[in-house]
């Protein structure tokens, strides 16, 4: 019983939160003060780079590659690499928002996948 009230206040304050996010969405500078309240900068910084991984993922660049340009090691990459292949619709939607094609979500997952396996 104790957990269904847990996991029901969990949810609840997790609709806040997403809530929060819908609302600030279009404002960048208020969402950027909103995650700089609630994240440490370190934080804040590890979800930028695993942005980057994945951006940079789909423009086709190798996983040493990224790890050149990105500064950060192999096993971070690579980290990337399976996210994108274990949560691919989801990040296929998010990508092909604005800007973004459906062949361009194809290229990022099919290298994924190719990486992947090579790291296995």
């Amino acid at each position: 019983m104790k957990t269904k009230i847990k996991a029901k206040v969990k949810n609840k304050f997790k609709d806040l939160f997403l809530g929060f996010i819908a609302r600030i969405a279009s404002d960048k500078n208020l969402l950027d003060k909103f995650f700089g309240c609630i994240l440490s900068p370190k934080e804040y910084q590890e979800i930028i780079t695993r942005l980057q991984i994945f951006k940079m993922i789909r423009e086709g660049y190798t996983q040493r590659q990224i790890k050149d340009h990105l500064k950060i090691g192999l096993a971070t990459v690579s980290r990337g690499a399976r996210e994108i292949k274990e949560h691919e619709i989801v990040l296929r939607k998010i990508f092909s928002v604005k800007g973004g094609s459906a062949s361009g979500g194809k290229k990022l997952f099919k290298y994924a996948q190719k990486t992947a396996k090579n790291k296995d």
